[in-house]
Parts: C-alpha cells; sequence; structure tokens
C-alpha cells in the first residue's frame, strides 16, 4: 500500500483508533504554512480567505490544470500573516492549515489508486503523551468529531474546487489557442508542490506583496 503525502506533509500514515496525537495548541502555525508563501484554499472559503489574502490560481502543467491558493508573501518562505510562531490575531485560517496534522489521502494497491480516501495523520504527531481520539470502546471523542467533519467538508470542497478549475483549464486553453493574446506569467513552484506553477508577473507581485503585508500588520496590530 502506497499513501502519497499531499503538500506540506512528510510522513502520512492511517489512523488507528489506539492511537494518542499531539495536536496544534490554538493560533500555532503548522511548519509547512509557516514556511510557505502559499497555502491550498476551497472554493467556498473564498469569501473569507479574500478579505485577508490575495487569490491566486496557480497551474504545474503548463495550464491544463488549475489550484486556487491564498497567498501569504512573495519570497520564498515568506508568510506575512505570522507573528512570533503563530496566525496574527483574527486573521482568517485556512481549512487546509486548520485540519493539520490529518488529512484525507489516497491509497494505492497494486499500482491502482483506490475511489475511497483514507483519514490519515503525519507520523511525528502521533505521541503516547497526546490526547486520544478515541474512547476505550472505540467511540469517538467530541474533539474527534469536530475534527472528522472538517476533514469530510473540506474533501467535499475539493472536488467543487476542481470543477471549477477545470473550468478554468478549458478556458486558459482557449485563450492560448494560436491567435489569442498570450498570458505571460512568472514561474514559480505552486502551493501544492508542482514546480512551474504561474504566479503572478511581478508588476503585480509588488502590489500583492504590499497588500498581504498591510493586511498582516494590521492584524498584528490589533492584537
Amino acid at each position: 500500500m502506497q499513501i502519497a503525502p499531499p503538500f506540506g506533509y512528510r510522513e502520512i500514515v492511517p489512523l488507528l483508533k489506539t492511537q494518542k496525537v499531539r495536536l496544534l495548541v490554538p493560533g500555532e502555525v503548522a511548519e509547512f504554512a509557516r514556511r510557505g508563501n502559499a497555502i491550498p484554499i476551497s472554493y467556498t472559503e473564498f469569501q473569507l480567505a479574500a478579505r485577508e489574502y490575495p487569490i491566486v490560481f496557480t497551474s504545474g502543467d503548463e495550464g491544463k490544470s488549475f489550484a486556487p491558493v491564498a497567498v501569504l508573501g512573495i519570497a520564498a518562505g515568506e508568510n506575512l500573516f505570522v507573528a512570533n510562531a503563530a496566525w496574527a490575531r483574527g486573521v482568517y485560517v485556512p481549512a487546509y492549515a486548520r485540519r493539520y496534522p490529518f488529512c484525507m489521502a489516497r491509497v494505492t494497491l497494486d499500482q491502482v489508486e483506490q475511489k475511497d480516501r483514507v483519514i490519515c495523520i503525519e507520523k511525528a504527531f502521533i505521541d503516547e503523551q497526546g490526547e486520544p481520539m478515541f474512547d476505550a470502546k472505540g467511540q469517538p471523542s467530541a474533539k474527534w468529531s469536530d475534527i472528522e467533519r472538517l476533514l469530510s467538508e473540506y474533501e467535499a470542497d475539493l472536488e467543487r474546487s476542481r470543477e471549477m478549475c477545470a473550468i478554468l483549464g478549458d478556458y486558459a486553453g482557449e485563450r492560448e489557442k494560436p491567435g489569442r493574446p498570450e498570458c505571460r506569467a512568472a514561474q514559480e513552484p505552486d502551493a501544492q508542490g508542482a514546480a512551474g506553477a504561474r504566479l503572478p508577473a511581478p508588476a503585480v507581485a509588488r502590489k500583492l506583496r504590499a497588500a498581504a503585508r498591510a493586511q498582516g500588520d494590521a492584524h498584528r496590530g490589533s492584537g
């Protein structure tokens, strides 16, 4: 069985009911978000996320597919919304970061990707001194019920996001047909870890940096 970790995760394993878990404390920023300049978001997060972050549709396959990300900074490893190793007070934290260290991952058996996904956890967060997610009878705790709901709702929302991005991909294909104006963009890795993602050109990037920095400073000031 092969399980490919999603962006930001190092090594994931299926979650067992007998395991105890070290959960992030409120406001704590996962390492990948602390050192990343973008984070994936889903369709229903756009309204909330747009109040805090510029939203960019990145592509790592020459515009054949797209994925929405919230821009945290422009320079590599720059997150302007983190202060003292915590999310700036009052800032919206994307579900991708809130679900950590859990995720729902694709499983490959005998080189065939399975339809159903498996709830997994970052292996480093399995800790005998941590919190149990299930009781001795295998019944979920209230905290786990909330986490599981977040995982399920986020996964369903990702499917809707993929459908929307597929339309963007079709539109981009039309735009790049011979005779159509060419859309140029700076090439950097996207938040999904794909090389050659399309991020804003330098002039736009400078404006995004200024807007993101101002938003981050405002939240830090309110704290």
